[in-house]
């Protein structure tokens, strides 16, 4: 049964179980975030807890039996939403499955690692659509994500996170008749260019146009990798990212939800 833990008890909990010595699978990458509570279960097998997402509770978890977090998870009776990152496609189904969870999505990472030669290639367009995003816009644009994406999926951001995110030069949009009809919301790290949201409502040129003015600055500071995480199922945008030279790199997001 779930109840209120703190991250630090959690974390406890986490090095309690690795001291066992017993193989540990776990969905987590993130780190906890001590000063929080959390919705948990702790057992001497297994470490289940909660994350907040804007409605959505993300499932994490640390187990050394499929048979212990069965049994908590079949227990646990509101909705959850779990990620499980792996190369194997099949990871975790069986336990998934057996705890009345069934797959929502199966996203693949589409990776680029040298832009070199798209960069090359890409026609410089007549004039660049669009560009930094207007924090006056943080409500429009937040509201085309949410209408658009399914947000177990896509992890969408709260308008005060959007807002910093516009504030730090991350989001790009385009209007027409002062309505916004394109969005790319891309990250740059470790010369690493990550493609977060993109919505494009117009024209292909619209999108296009704004790619290729950020990965052109992107390429001239140095960067060379460029990733994504898309829907197997979402023809159109893999199609859009196969053009920038994305091939599937064989790490899966998993999706599920018990509800």
């Amino acid at each position: 049964m779930l109840s209120i833990k703190t991250g630090k008890e959690i974390n406890n909990a986490v090095t309690d179980l690795k001291k066992q010595g017993l193989r540990i699978k776990s969905n987590v990458f993130d780190v906890i975030d001590m000063s929080k509570t959390y919705d948990a279960v702790i057992t001497a097998e297994s470490v289940v807890y909660l994350g907040k997402d804007y409605g959505v509770n993300r499932l994490k978890f640390y187990t050394s039996s499929s048979e212990d977090i069965v049994k908590i998870l079949i227990n646990i009776s509101i909705p959850i939403t779990a990620d499980i990152i792996s190369k194997n496609a099949d990871e975790f189904s069986l336990e998934m499955k057996e705890s009345g969870f069934t797959r929502l999505a199966k996203m693949r990472r589409l990776v680029n690692r040298d832009i070199t030669e798209v960069v090359n290639k890409m026609i410089p367009p007549k004039f660049i659509r669009g560009g930094v995003a207007l924090s006056s816009d943080t409500k429009a644009i937040n509201n085309l994500l949410w209408t658009s994406f399914d947000t177990r999926i896509s992890h969408l951001l709260s308008d005060d996170e959007l807002a910093a995110a516009i504030e730090k030069g991350e989001v790009f949009t385009v209007k027409e008749h002062n309505e916004v009809v394109t969005v790319l919301h891309r990250l740059t790290d470790n010369n690493r260019f990550y493609i977060n949201q993109v919505i494009n409502l117009s024209d292909k040129e619209c999108i296009h146009s704004l790619m290729y003015a950020e990965l052109r600055k992107f390429y001239d500071s140095g960067g060379r990798y460029l990733y994504a995480w898309v829907q197997d199922t979402n023809i159109a945008s893999n199609k859009f990212h196969a053009k920038y030279g994305m091939t599937f790199d064989g790490l899966y997001d998993l999706v599920y939800v018990n509800q």
